[in-house]
């Protein structure tokens, strides 16, 4: 039998299958993407917070204890902002480390049940 044959008898639960394995490929490569950048923002924000917080002198020879421009409101809102930015990036990634999971964690094979 050639491969034309093949195709032409192929199944309709072969072809859907064929069809849901890449379907869950991609949703999956999506998951993945979607935590892996929600996770370097959560590095951004962390290195940000330390960028703020890091008030030493910028050399060892000054005396003054910050710098001349130094704005303490600004400070303050800017590292509160950070931080609550901060707090809602990692529950951001909770959830979709968790939906990751639950979408895509490996599970024997059952008939899928849907939420309503």
């Amino acid at each position: 039998m050639n491969k034309f044959q093949s195709v032409l008898k192929a199944s309709s639960k072969d072809i859907k299958e064929a069809r849901a394995r890449i379907a869950s490929e991609n949703a999956k490569d999506a998951a993945e993407e979607l935590v892996r950048d929600l996770r370097k923002q959560q590095r951004s924000l962390e290195l940000s917070l330390d960028n703020l917080t890091d008030l030493n002198r910028d050399s060892e020879l000054s005396l003054k204890v910050v710098r001349d421009d130094f704005n303490a409101g600004a400070w303050m809102r800017n590292v509160q902002a950070t931080k609550v930015a901060l707090a809602n990036k990692k529950i951001e990634v909770a959830i979709a480390e968790e939906t990751f999971v639950e979408w895509f964690g490996e599970t024997e094979e059952k008939e899928v049940k849907t939420k309503k």
